[in-house]
């Protein structure tokens, strides 16, 4: 019975403060450099991602190689309204990262973000988004690797000469991972608890109880023995 309340405890608990850290997009690794994207002052690389319920983003990640080390900068924007497939607005909590230059591929990117309320994560409703690398000024270049197994949907690539551009054939390699918030309001702590609760409750101060009894019916049982 013990086993049996700390489980339900355990499932009020999860409800009232949403899921753990989660995987929110997962690109898989990208394989294929002839398709991916140069990354620096003269071109940056987008993907559109959707968000079901609320979501504090603690790391956007690209995958690819850092040719020139330098300040990488990590967006996070809206869909344009005149054409959904290209990125727009972008939002509060860009993140810019100085990365050092790599000898091969990895993941790469903001993996500890502190949001604008000095919390861990960016807090995200639900919605549509996309995600986006390029330079932060100065000397930062990449690979951004193409060819991903799980591609997103809709890609983009910004040329600072010809503005944005669809870029769905390089599928590119993205990682963001999060905490779901449940979009629910969470429980009244002040409320009177449901039937079944109170059951739970009551069953096990019982269980409690009858186990202290039968140790101290031993216990008395004992001490007559040992008088006698």
């Amino acid at each position: 019975m013990g086993m049996k309340w700390a489980a339900a405890v355990a499932a009020v608990s999860l409800w009232a403060t949403g899921a753990g850290a989660a995987t929110i997009v997962d690109t898989g690794l990208g394989s294929a450099i002839a398709v991916g994207a140069a990354i620096g002052p003269q071109a940056s690389s987008f993907g559109k991602f959707t968000l079901t319920q609320t979501t504090r983003i603690d790391s956007l990640e690209f995958y690819g190689q850092v040719l020139t080390g330098g300040v990488a900068r990590l967006t996070i924007s809206l869909s344009d309204f005149a054409d959904p497939n290209l990125p727009g607005i972008f939002l509060p909590g860009g993140q810019d990262r100085t990365l050092a230059a790599a000898l091969s591929a990895g993941w790469f990117g903001a993996t500890d973000i502190v949001g604008a309320d000095g919390a861990a994560g960016i807090e995200l409703v639900a919605g549509t988004y996309w995600i986006g690398l390029g330079s932060g000024g100065g000397t930062f270049t990449a690979r951004h690797y193409g060819g991903a197994a799980v591609p997103l949907a809709d890609e983009a690539l910004f040329l600072p000469a010809g503005g944005y551009q669809d870029y769905d054939v390089g599928k590119l390699a993205w990682r963001i991972t999060g905490r779901r918030i449940y979009d629910d309001p969470p429980p009244n702590d002040n409320a009177v608890p449901e039937p079944a609760t109170w059951a739970l409750m009551i069953l096990g101060l019982g269980a409690v109880g009858g186990a202290l009894r039968r140790r101290r019916g031993r216990e008395r049982g004992l001490a007559a023995m040992a008088a006698t």
